[in-house]
């Protein structure tokens, strides 16, 4: 769905649009040294996961 918007974006628009994930975004702000502990970070789950 998302490369399809993408695509519908870049045709009317003529302009290409850059997925901006949270980590991206985090690593743009920050140095070489926080960009390393970026990298060390474990994933979180927000949600419980099921348990059936």
């Amino acid at each position: 769905m998302i490369d399809m918007f993408l695509e519908e974006f870049l045709k009317t628009f003529e302009l290409h649009l850059e997925q901006m994930t949270p980590y991206t975004l985090a690593a743009s702000m920050l140095n070489e040294e926080g960009a390393r502990c970026l990298d060390q970070l474990d994933a979180i789950d927000f949600a419980p996961r099921s348990t059936v």
